[in-house]
């Protein structure tokens, strides 16, 4: 049973080693990282693998990672509006701007001549975005367990 801290229910530690919970940010670390290479880093055989595992981990995971989020956001939505919450929140925004923007280029990508650059800006800023939202929401998270 979660515990009362500051007005706000703290997280089961169990929740922390659920599977759906370490896929999900493990998806995210991972795309995050090919993601940022592919942009940054120079053309060549790693980053062609890259573009392939960053596209395929986003197609696979995008339904897994929207039922996580859900899921996440049905079993605590009750909570006080705190900064926790608010972060929670906004992460779960910015990832649905990410893997729409994400989608859009991946559909540009497979069947037109070439991305829009402000879907792919779109998606690097959501990217950024979401890594800090929500590593500031899972730090908090983990510290007030």
């Amino acid at each position: 049973m979660p515990s009362e801290k500051n007005g706000a229910q703290a997280r089961p530690a169990a929740s922390w080693r659920s599977i759906p919970a370490v896929a999900c940010v493990g998806f995210l670390i991972t795309a995050t990282v090919t993601g940022l290479a592919i942009r940054f880093g120079p053309f060549h055989v790693i980053n062609q693998w890259a573009v392939l595992i960053h596209t395929a981990l986003g197609i696979v995971c995008l339904i897994p990672a929207v039922y996580y989020t859900a899921v996440h956001w049905r079993e605590y939505r009750r909570q006080s509006l705190s900064d926790l919450v608010l972060l929670g929140y906004l992460s779960a925004a910015i990832l649905a701007l990410c893997l729409v923007s994400g989608g859009v280029v991946t559909w540009q990508a497979l069947f037109s001549t070439k991305t829009s650059r402000i879907w792919r800006d779109l998606h690097l800023v959501t990217t950024l975005g979401l890594a800090g939202a929500l590593s500031a929401h899972l730090v908090l998270s983990y510290l007030r367990a």
